[in-house]
């Protein structure tokens, strides 16, 4: 196939701009490693410090050998998957879209094919409610055994020609980038064999996932509205669950990460030769927020893939045709049928695609306008990418009409009536989108520099090598008037989808779709310098590797001392070991505890968004939807009538996160009256039961008959103070414990009073000051910030253990035994509280005696 040659040199540069271009770069390269090292340090002791695998334990071979068995049949799975959705997709290709391509973008489409069928074939078992292993297991049997049948009878047709990869023997940078991206990727696939911890992952990616699987079908889930997004990469993930963990699941968003690379070499050695096409790749491949959102069980990675797959095919239909004399040539039918379909497989991952496509697509259209092509021709065009699209995307616009009434849920709601939308907090959801607010002219042209040096989390950190090829892209520019149009209308894309982004929001996992197109730019630019002048050329390269290892590093020192999957990949490391020591905010033991009720359990989380992990039927609400317990307790009008709700829906359990549900709090447009408060505190004093706690998750029975005599605490959660006294009680909180850690015991209480002063009916601030008091032996002091907090709420096992020891000294033994007993009716292990307990039983039999 014709690849139109990018622009040749000028031959030998002079010896003073050569040096003062020698001496730009040089500069320019260390400035960016200076910050660097400024704005995300790391040293290689932090890595050394993680190195000695003793850390996880003793060797236990009998987990080893179980854990690299289980892993065997994961990646037999997914090679499974690999050859099903191959060979599928080849049969499907051929077929409907027949056309002369290399293998290489055979195998490209064919990938995205074949994994689109798969999807859309488990979103149409999950309407007709056919979520069970068994019957996915015979489907997954048929899609792999038809696709090794269909690579069978093709293999002579796939056997790469001699030197496809390379062509001849690769320079010395070549080899040390070939063998960084091999690194790159066994690392993903080793940290892919870690459970999951990804919030956004065990809320709906995989959360909302196995509610369907639990449930047998896709059923509406009104209170979680991110279930009535597209969720294309989820149904892969739907049946990776049905027949195994959610590592299979991970597993497959790194696989579609690797295609993805393999689509940005093939977009590159099309227009612009295999070693661009090679070195884009590379640059793909090592960014390190690609590299974060690959080794989970996200979509942003395989979204960029089905993006790639689109705009290759989008660049080949509209760039390839044209003629000499500047005259339009029709463009292949089948081809815009395949773009369209590739395009609405990618936007059923996720929407942001668009902010790549849409440009790509307007700048092939300009261009085939200016080629002088009609507009009638062009509008038909139009129509025929649409309506392929529509084959992907149109059964989850349908889906939404019939489950929310809107297409496209949630947006266009203020438009389109929209069932189950809370419009102020969707309007919230759709600032919070805008995550810096408006920008400054200034501020626009800082962008490049903020979104590599100053984004404050791993989970943002972009790395510096597009920032330093930025210059090269002011040599596009100057360029492009004899450039080809493969290369204007990349150029145009990268361009227009930064600026999209950046006007729709400055989240930077929103703009990966953009990577393939600014990999493919900045890999050109380099193998212009080397034909401008050959060392220059070598120097822009190493400088290159040089940023590479450097994020690298820094990526590897953030994995290691925030997620350390290393020693559960390698299987030295129990998994639920590994999950109780990450997982944020105590979830999984609480989790743990809701997995092993008895009989019947339906429960209602309030706070907790999290439902991965919890194996019983849970309504989770999120942040952006209507909370119905908010509701209920706002309408009252008794705390009786929010319990009859309770019984009404089915459910058995209240689960409680506090601590999420005050992190939250600004999220939520519900002003909790003196009324709800009162309602809130008999609905958990008389109609349910504390069965289990842990840190400040607390689970609770809704009884079938209420204890009407029981009093009522009247102290009140943190999450039913306004959102701004809610912020500031957890910055105090921080402070305190800052302060508490540091032995400044002092400053540590003025911050706990302050904590007392702006939240007074919440009872932590005080159990708080009896810790800090007990650590400065006050037991005076300590006793009566414990008693104030159990008038205000119920305390956990240890702290009515305390209490009653303080009732006991003071003279007081009734009431010690009270609290013992409270104790161990919460905790019926506690051995301490239990030989304190009969002690005090025995001693006030004895003085009853005399």
């Amino acid at each position: 196939m014709k690849r139109i040659p990018a622009p040749a040199g000028s031959g030998k540069m002079q010896p003073r701009w050569f040096s003062a271009g020698l001496l730009l770069l040089a500069v320019w390269a260390g400035i960016l490693f200076w910050q660097s090292y400024v704005h995300f340090p790391w040293h290689i002791n932090i890595i050394f410090n993680f190195l000695p695998l003793t850390r996880f334990g003793a060797w236990q071979p009998a987990w080893f050998m179980q854990h690299w068995l289980g892993t065997l049949k994961l990646y037999l799975l997914l090679f499974g998957f690999g050859i099903g959705a191959l060979g599928n997709g080849l049969c499907i290709l051929n077929f409907l879209f027949p056309a002369v391509r290399s293998r290489l973008e055979k195998t490209v489409f064919a990938f995205a094919l074949g994994f689109s069928a798969l999807s859309l074939t488990t979103f149409l078992l999950g309407v007709a409610g056919g979520f069970h292993t068994l019957v996915y297991a015979a489907i997954y049997t048929v899609f792999v055994g038809w696709g090794a049948w269909t690579l069978w009878k093709l293999r002579a047709d796939l056997k790469p020609a001699r030197g496809w990869w390379w062509g001849k023997a690769p320079q010395m940078p070549d080899r040390v980038l070939g063998w960084i991206i091999l690194l790159v990727i066994a690392a993903e696939y080793l940290s892919a064999n870690a459970p999951e911890l990804f919030f956004d992952s065990l809320v709906y990616h995989l959360g909302v996932t196995s509610q369907w699987i639990q449930h047998g079908r896709i059923l509406p889930l009104p209170t979680v509205f991110f279930s009535n997004l597209p969720m294309h990469i989820e149904m892969l993930y739907t049946g990776a669950l049905l027949l195994a963990d959610e590592r299979l699941c991970r597993l497959l968003h790194v696989s579609l990460g690797v295609l993805a690379a393999l689509a940005v070499f093939a977009l590159g050695r099309r227009w612009f030769g295999r070693r661009v096409g090679f070195w884009a790749a590379g640059i793909f491949v090592t960014i390190p927020l690609l590299i974060l959102n690959a080794a989970v069980s996200g979509v942003d990675a395989g979204a960029v893939f089905f993006a790639a797959a689109a705009l290759l095919a989008l660049i080949n239909t509209f760039a390839s045709t044209g003629s000499a004399t500047g005259t339009a040539e029709t463009l292949p039918a089948r081809d815009l049928w395949l773009t369209g379909v590739l395009t609405g497989a990618a936007l059923s991952c996720k929407y942001n695609t668009a902010f790549m496509l849409a440009p790509a697509f307007l700048a092939a259209f300009i261009y085939r306008f200016r080629c002088g092509e009609k507009f009638k021709s062009l509008w038909m065009t139009a129509l025929k990418v649409g309506a392929g699209a529509a084959l992907c995307l149109s059964p989850w616009l349908i889906k939404n009409v019939v489950v929310t009434g809107n297409p496209v849920y949630p947006f266009l709601y203020q438009m389109i009536p929209s069932r189950n939308v809370h419009p102020q907090k969707m309007q919230q959801q759709m600032e919070g989108f805008k995550e810096f607010g408006q920008r400054t002219w200034v501020q626009y042209l800082r962008i490049p520099w903020d979104l590599s040096l100053y984004y404050p989390t791993g989970n943002s950190y972009l790395g510096t090598v597009f920032l330093f090829l930025l210059p090269g892209f002011l040599w596009l520019g100057w360029i492009a008037r004899r450039a080809p149009p493969a290369q204007n209308i990349l150029l145009a894309t990268a361009v227009l989808t930064v600026l999209l982004w950046s006007k729709q929001t400055q989240i930077s996992r929103y703009l990966m779709p953009g990577f393939p197109v600014l990999a493919v730019l900045c890999a050109f630019i380099l193998y212009g310098a080397e034909q401008w002048a050959r060392w220059f050329g070598q120097l822009a390269r190493w400088c290159v590797l040089g940023l590479m290892v450097w994020g690298l590093g820094t990526l590897a020192g953030m994995a290691l001392t925030n997620w350390d999957p290393v020693g559960v990949s390698l299987g030295l490391q129990n998994r639920e070991m590994y999950l109780e020591q990450h997982l944020m905010l105590g979830y999984r033991p609480m989790a743990r505890v809701i997995n092993q009720l008895p009989g019947k359990v339906k429960l209602y989380a309030f706070g907790e968004t999290r439902t991965y992990y919890i194996e019983k039927p849970i309504t989770a609400v999120t942040v952006y939807d209507t909370n119905p317990l908010l509701e209920w307790l706002d309408q009252g009008p008794t705390a009786e009538a929010v319990w009859q709700k309770f019984r009404q829906e089915g459910y058995t359990h209240l689960f409680i996160n506090a601590q999420e549900a005050a992190r939250t709090r600004g999220y939520e447009t519900y002003g909790w009256t003196p009324g709800a408060v009162a309602r809130w505190q008999e609905l958990m004093a008389r109609y349910t039961k504390r069965v289990a706690l842990s840190g400040q998750q607390s689970l609770y029975e809704i009884l079938i008959t209420p204890e009407l005599q029981k009093p009522v605490k009247l102290g009140r959660p943190l999450f039913s103070y306004v959102p701004a006294v809610v912020s500031n009680v957890s910055a105090h909180f921080d402070q305190a414990m800052s302060l508490a850690q540091q032995k400044r015991g002092l400053e540590a209480e003025t911050e706990f009073q302050r904590m007392v002063q702006l939240a007074p009916e919440w009872d932590v601030p005080y159990t708080m000051l009896a810790w800090l008091y007990q650590r400065q032996q006050r037991p005076g002091d300590a006793f009566a910030m414990l008693r104030r907090a159990e008038s205000l709420a119920d305390l956990n096992p240890d702290q009515y253990h305390e209490l009653g020891i303080m009732y006991w000294n003071t003279q007081q033994p009734l009431e010690a035994i009270r609290c013992l007993k409270i104790a161990l009716a919460q905790s019926p292990g506690m051995e301490t509280a239990r030989k304190n307990l009969q002690t005090m039983e025995n001693a006030l039999r004895s003085m009853k005696v005399r």
